[in-house]
């Protein structure tokens, strides 16, 4: 995973959202992480525990443009909860 140049520290109170961007089914996955600097200000949002699984999926992600590996538990899941374009 080549996450240094998506992760910056947090400051107080900040935590990090990922929406995922609508696609078919089949088509690669793309993803947008963005760090809301004010838990006070974090918009409506679902809670998915992401550390779970041993296995590698052979498909990686996108991320801010940044291709990552991630284990298929989370491929699957990213799929499963990712909407279709409008």
């Amino acid at each position: 995973m080549n996450s240094e140049n998506i992760y910056h520290p947090l400051e107080k109170k900040s935590i990090r959202l990922l929406g995922i961007v609508p696609a078919l089914p089949d088509e690669q996955i793309e993803c947008v992480l963005t760090t809301i600097h004010s838990i006070e200000d974090t918009p409506d949002f679902e809670a998915l525990s992401y550390v779970w699984g041993e296995t590698i999926s052979p498909h990686s992600i996108l991320c801010n443009g940044v291709r990552m590996t991630v284990t298929q538990n989370l491929e699957e899941a990213l799929r499963y909860l990712r909407p279709l374009p409008s």
